[in-house]
């Protein structure tokens, strides 16, 4: 498994903690769920993920080469 922010590949002790991505459509204001949700089959390392949810823009290999 490759990271689709970083580009790094996701270990496998570190899989069962991956985030996957999923689209959908949601309804404006307030959605708590989503409807015809689809698997990309992206994923992403945890890390990558809260330094995204900190502002973060990542871009293939940013993280790892601060």
């Amino acid at each position: 498994m490759t990271c689709s922010l970083c580009g790094r590949p996701i270990e496998a002790d570190d899989q069962r903690q991956a985030w996957k991505q999923v689209v959908g459509w949601v309804r404006p204001k307030g959605a708590d769920s989503m409807v015809g949700r689809r698997d990309t089959g992206a994923v992403a390392h945890a890390s990558c993920i809260v330094a995204l949810r900190h502002g973060a823009t990542l871009a293939q290999d940013q993280l790892w080469n601060e």
